[in-house]
């Protein structure tokens, strides 16, 4: 009986020891070959399930110290296609400030230790902002992580075009490529009269 609680006892530290190193291995680990783009949006045809990417524009990236916001917009010009009834991108540029459709925003706050081992996710913003009265917004969700492995998760369903949320995370250890830290808002999109929507996605990875 003795022997088995110290092989017990042994065993427990050794996971405890493993899970550590795992964590700073993650955090410290090369990720050049997984790496990923800083944002992405796309607009999903939800009858075809077609996507269409577009270029975003960085409109915020700003330092205070180890703390750290991030933001993007992106202005997604939507039509209705006469001949099929469906809504469809004007072109994959972002947009013109005088195209219509819907402008995308979103923001993320985060601090990152000196050590640049641990990230801490403070903050989520944006909105979504109609350039015609004819566009209106459904199914909006706002997602963000502080690193898929080891990080804390917000989820959000906001009852309106804007949102701001102060998530309370903790630091926790982070990874690079796919595993990184990352926001995402999404919203349907749809025009008075018609039955046809799109579902349009921002997302940032960060640091």
């Amino acid at each position: 009986m003795k022997n088995f609680i110290k092989v017990l006892s042994f065993l427990s530290v050794f996971f405890v020891f493993a899970v550590l190193s795992t964590e700073k291995g993650f955090a410290a680990s090369d990720d050049s070959q997984t790496s990923v783009s800083a944002v992405k949006v796309t607009i999903t045809n939800d009858l075809t399930g077609e996507q269409t990417v577009i270029t975003p524009e960085e409109v915020s990236s700003e330092s205070n110290g180890d703390t750290l916001i991030k933001g993007y917009e992106v202005l997604i010009p939507l039509e209705e296609e006469k001949s099929s009834g469906l809504i469809q991108p004007m072109d994959s540029g972002g947009g013109t400030k005088t195209s219509n459709g819907v402008k995308a925003e979103l923001y993320v706050d985060y601090t990152v230790n000196a050590a640049k081992e641990e990230i801490k996710l403070n903050r989520v913003w944006g909105k979504w902002t109609p350039t015609a009265s004819y566009y209106y917004l459904s199914n909006r969700t706002v997602d963000a992580h502080s690193g898929s492995i080891w990080g804390s998760v917000l989820s959000k369903t906001p009852t309106s075009n804007s949102f701001d949320y102060t998530t309370g995370f903790g630091y926790n250890y982070f990874a690079g490529g796919q595993a990184s830290p990352r926001a995402w808002s999404s919203a349907k999109v749809h025009i008075s009269g018609m039955t046809a929507t799109s579902t349009i996605n921002l997302e940032i990875t960060y640091p």
